[in-house]
């Protein structure tokens, strides 16, 4: 870590369940995903960047997500 950043790994999506909009997503929705400089957002808001994506990548369970909080980048 540098500067306060946090660094951390989770599922943005699950396969095969409904979400709390009621949406299921299947596996192969988000093929290969090329997250570049994808902003990390606090509660989807787009005014309300907190980090980074650093890789997202669909394995057996569903989209797995690691990020990087970052002090310099929260609003």
């Amino acid at each position: 870590m540098s500067g306060g950043d946090l660094r951390f790994a989770g599922y943005a999506a699950i396969f095969d369940r409904v979400d709390r909009g009621g949406d299921v997503v299947r596996a192969g929705a988000f093929g290969a995903v090329d997250v570049g400089r994808v902003p990390l957002l606090w509660q989807h808001g787009p005014g309300s960047v907190i980090g980074t994506v650093e890789s997202a990548r669909e394995d057996a369970r569903g989209l797995r997500v690691i990020a990087r909080v970052s002090r310099r980048t929260a609003a």
